[in-house]
């Protein structure tokens, strides 16, 4: 690891030690990462709609844990129409 000059030394406790004590306290670094690295399903990321309708019914299409594609009847919209 390179040798850190005076200055540089200086810069670290000015403006880094400040930000780390925020950041320990907040764990705003952290949920950011979170946030944008997550592993996102890749079932949703398709052109294929999720909700589609069926017989005046309306199903969602999911994978479950194992892959396996899955059908699941919306029962209650609470008056609003998901297509």
């Amino acid at each position: 690891m390179a040798v850190k000059s005076k200055r540089q030394q200086m810069v670290d406790l000015a403006v880094l030690a400040p930000l780390d004590w925020v950041d320990e306290r907040t764990g705003a670094v952290r949920g950011t990462k979170w946030f944008l690295f997550r592993n996102v399903p890749r079932d949703i990321s398709r052109g294929r709609p999720m909700f589609y309708q069926r017989d005046d019914k309306y199903y969602v299409r999911t994978k479950d844990s194992y892959g396996r594609k899955k059908e699941f009847l919306i029962s209650f919209t609470f008056g609003w129409k998901p297509l």
